[in-house]
């Protein structure tokens, strides 16, 4: 008795896990979803269709499947109407294109749309991809000859110390196809580093290989480490364009070899690990800041005389190789009593050189003396660990002495006012005038708050009744919101302005719509659907050009 009493519960358990699992499929609308061929070669293309009831302008994608081992790409759309046993049915199907890059049995997971406050779903489809088909017999990486790409990150070195720059390199690998980068959609995981994006000529003419792979550059960072550990930096995410041919299956009887259509797609990076190393604490100076490199250093000053409180300007430039991007400013060697000393940051140039940063940074002191006779500032120092000698260096400048004329009376602008004693003048006139004068003010006030409700009562009512004739009159024109997102570089925003302007231009030919103006509508309305479901940005140019031909149909 126990044993079934058990053997119940264990299925009352299971029952119950299954029906958690399947609460939120449930609680979404099944889209029917069809494959065209569910077996397939490694290089072949086979079309994935879901079908959708009804104009899709209001659907928007949430959620699409990626598959290692498969490309999928959005291709199209087709207008479709169905009559079946007495039962019509009229929407789009949407098209989608499945490259087999490497053989295997897959499940493509679900499509999430999402129309108002329901989501929709398509259905899970199985696909099994056998060996090598036309074209790839030979050998070579698995796959490759049926176009792939792949990221690649480099590091300059895994170890490094605390403040010693490291230079991040990001690649594209492709091979059988033509990809190109549009921008990073998640940028690289740099946590406990400052990262400054720089530029690498000699690597972005690189046009070299990795294997069966084309390799190109993308972009190079510098990384400056914060703190002693172990990290791991790189990853991100970009969305490249790919565009390759579809292959020639055996079976096609005339060989037609269509090209394939550009679409974008999501390329993740993976991440390298860092070793940083703390510096060591024997040899430090005492006023050591944390910089790092090999470094010289040269002042540069008039050797003309001022005048008391009048400024002397000192321009100190560091150049080297090393931690340029986080430097700290150089010190005044001793505190001088009656010498003011002001520094800021000047000018900047820095260039990346194989594995190192390069260049020089400029700063500015300012001397103001106090008091006239032969001013000695003493040197400006500057204290670092050079990483390829393992020791600390301190760089200096000469001496900085120059003469300060004057009596140190008021021949310039006064720092301190010591000494100096202003006694309040107590005149009881002075009360008399400022007791009038804010006695007045709050008369005004009051008189005048009484007035403007009396104007406000009457006009109110009036006032709303304008506002919500003018609200009704004008009806908002969405080509203007289209050309704000396109100067923004909004493409989302974009996408669904331009959907709206193109209903208004429709709209505005009244029940006949000429039937040049009609396939101008429908072209138009096929674009911005490729866009939206084919996860694609709009080029900024093509933003313009779609808002020139509506704003051509409003005219």
């Amino acid at each position: 008795m126990k044993k079934g009493s058990l053997k119940n519960t264990g299925r009352l358990l299971v029952c119950a896990a299954l029906a958690l699992s399947l609460a939120p499929a449930l609680g979404a609308a099944q889209l029917e979803t069809e494959i065209d061929e569910a077996v397939i070669e490694v290089g072949d293309t086979t079309s994935l269709k879901v079908k959708m009831t009804g104009d899709p302008g209001d659907v928007k994608p949430m959620k699409y499947p990626s598959v290692p081992g498969l490309r999928i790409e959005y291709s199209g759309m087709e207008r479709s109407f169905e009559y079946i046993n007495g039962k019509s049915w009229s929407g789009v199907k949407l098209i989608f294109m499945v490259t087999a890059l490497r053989k295997g049995s897959y499940r493509i997971p679900s499509f999430v749309f999402q129309r108002g406050g329901q989501k929709m779903v398509s259905r899970e489809v199985a696909l099994t991809v056998t060996g090598a088909g036309a074209g790839s017999e030979g050998g070579g990486e698995e796959g490759s000859a049926a176009g792939d790409i792949k990221s690649s990150v480099e590091l300059s070195s895994g170890t490094v110390y605390v403040g010693q720059p490291i230079i991040m390199r990001y690649y594209l690998l492709s091979s059988g196809l033509r990809a190109t980068v549009h921008r990073f959609n998640e940028h690289p995981e740099t946590r406990g580093f400052a990262i400054k994006m720089v530029d690498d000529p000699a690597h972005g003419r690189e046009g070299g290989r990795a294997g069966a792979y084309e390799k190109a550059h993308i972009v190079t960072f510098a990384l400056i480490p914060a703190g002693a550990g172990t990290y791991r930096v790189g990853g991100g995410s970009a969305t490249v364009s790919v565009e390759t041919p579809i292959r020639r299956r055996r079976d096609d009887f005339f060989g037609f070899n269509v090209p394939g259509m550009s679409r974008p797609q999501e390329l993740p990076f993976d991440t390298r690990p860092v070793t940083i190393m703390p510096l060591p604490a024997q040899g430090k100076p005492e006023k050591f800041q944390g910089d790092i490199g090999s470094f010289t250093m040269k002042a540069e000053y008039g050797t003309e005389k001022v005048k008391v409180y009048e400024e002397k300007k000192v321009t100190v430039t560091v150049e080297g190789s090393g931690n340029l991007i986080t430097m700290t400013k150089p010190y005044v060697e001793k505190d001088m009593p009656g010498l003011k000393v002001i520094s800021e940051e000047g000018e900047s140039s820095i260039t990346l050189d194989g594995e190192r940063l390069r260049g020089s940074r400029k700063f500015i002191y300012t001397l103001v003396p106090e008091k006239a006779g032969e001013i000695n500032a003493g040197r400006i120092m500057f204290s670092f660990f050079n990483p390829d000698s393992g020791r600390y260096e301190t760089a200096e400048t000469k001496e900085i002495s120059f003469v300060a004329t004057g009596d140190g009376g008021k021949t310039g602008t006064r720092f301190d006012n010591e000494g100096e004693e202003k006694k309040l003048d107590l005149n009881p006139l002075y009360f008399v005038l400022i007791v009038l004068a804010v006695a007045g003010t709050v008369v005004f006030v009051v008189l005048w708050e009484r007035r403007r409700y009396s104007l406000v009562t009457a006009a109110g009512g009036r006032e709303r009744d304008d506002a919500a004739e003018k609200e009704t009159a004008d009806e908002r024109d969405y080509s203007v919101d289209a050309a704000g997102a396109a100067d923004r570089g909004d493409s989302e925003g974009f996408l669904k302005a331009a959907e709206k302007a193109l209903e208004q231009a429709r709209r505005m030919f009244g029940g006949s719509v000429p039937e040049s103006a009609e396939k101008d509508i429908a072209r138009i309305r096929e674009e911005i659907y490729g866009y939206k479901f084919g996860r694609g940005s709009v080029a900024a140019e093509d933003m313009k050009r779609i808002l020139a031909e509506i704003r051509k149909l409003k005219a």
